[in-house]
């Protein structure tokens, strides 16, 4: 050492570029509008759409091309909800983003995957330019079409949400640098079709602190349901999404009211059906009508509304679509 450092000058002077600070870093990363920012100023739709559950997807890529000509926020491609296998939706998504102008919005479920594979489906959302997610648990296994098949559960939504947000300032789970921020924006489920909705503020103040943006809901099928939530999320500055999914039959919905927990249709609306069931025009007409009463009001309280496709029948969606944009237009004519 001392041979080699005897022919070397002093230095006097030392040039150091400056590194940004951690906190200027997230502050230019996510700089540009997100889906929150649309949702906290304007009404703002995002739309559902199944991936199928086999390779014949020509009616699916021609659903995303008509919700995407309708102009809206996002659209959502559900991770095999009900536990159903169905075509990944990330490889959807990579798949049609260069056709496509609208963002696409990917649940991810703790079901399908550890740890590992939640980071590694993280980072390669990051890769392809998806920055709209919604973190779920997932329902369970046993619930769908894959007998024997079990679920995973490294983590529930909470710790999801968490992981999610500790990516954005460029730290992987296990605390080592993953050499760039990330600039998810990410939404939590919930179902507000629970007997005391009242009660549910405490779960939403934990998901909040977990790192929800915003939050989606399950399908509503009644007034009251979006009437007690407004009143229970009244002082929150967390947007919510009302979701809306229109009825496509009689036998639709007393499957929904006798077989799906927590949903319940009105007496009144299974009545009309009832008599009009037959008819399927006319029933598809009072179903639609009920869809914009439950838009109606949720626009009332909330900015979002989260358009659920039904059986891919996009032509339903689109149709809810264009009535929530031709009442904003009404509403900004008067204004």
């Amino acid at each position: 050492m001392k041979r080699a450092a005897k022919r070397l000058k002093p230095v006097t002077h030392k040039r150091v570029t400056p590194l940004l600070d951690e906190e200027d870093f997230i502050q230019k990363t996510l700089k540009k509008d997100t889906l929150v920012d649309r949702v906290k100023r304007e009404v703002t739709i995002i739309a559902e759409l199944d991936p199928p559950k086999t390779l014949a997807i020509e009616r699916f890529k021609s659903g995303i091309k008509a919700l995407d000509a309708k102009g809206i926020a996002a659209i959502t491609l559900a991770a095999n909800s009900l536990a159903r296998t169905r075509v990944c939706n990330l490889s959807l998504a990579a798949l049609l983003k260069e056709s496509t102008n609208t963002p696409f919005l990917l649940p991810l479920s703790c079901r399908d995957h550890n740890m590992i594979g939640l980071q590694s489906r993280l980072l390669g959302m990051e890769v392809l330019g998806v920055e709209n997610l919604l973190a779920i648990t997932g329902d369970p296994s046993k619930m769908g079409d894959f007998p024997g098949a079990t679920s995973v559960y490294d983590a529930t939504s909470f710790k999801l949400l968490q992981l999610i947000k500790q990516l954005n300032p460029g730290q992987g789970y296990s605390g080592a640098s993953i050499q760039k921020a990330t600039n998810f924006t990410v939404g939590a489920a919930f179902n507000p079709n629970v007997p005391n909705l009242s009660r549910t503020g405490r779960l939403i103040d934990k998901k909040v602190a977990a790192g929800a943006d915003c939050f989606i809901t399950q399908p509503i099928f009644n007034i009251q349901p979006i009437k007690e939530l407004a009143l229970t999320v009244k002082t929150s500055p967390i947007p919510f999404f009302i979701g809306i999914m229109p009825i496509t039959s009689y036998n639709n919905a007393i499957f929904l009211h006798n077989e799906v927990p927590g949903i319940h249709l009105s007496d009144d609306f299974l009545a009309r059906l009832e008599a009009v069931k037959d008819d399927k025009a006319a029933c598809q007409r009072l179903a639609l009508a009920e869809s914009k009463k439950l838009i109606d009001e949720a626009l009332e309280h909330f900015n979002g509304i989260y358009l659920v496709t039904p059986f891919m029948r996009y032509d339903l969606t689109g149709e809810l679509i264009d009535y929530i944009q031709e009442k904003e237009n009404r509403q900004k004519e008067i204004s």
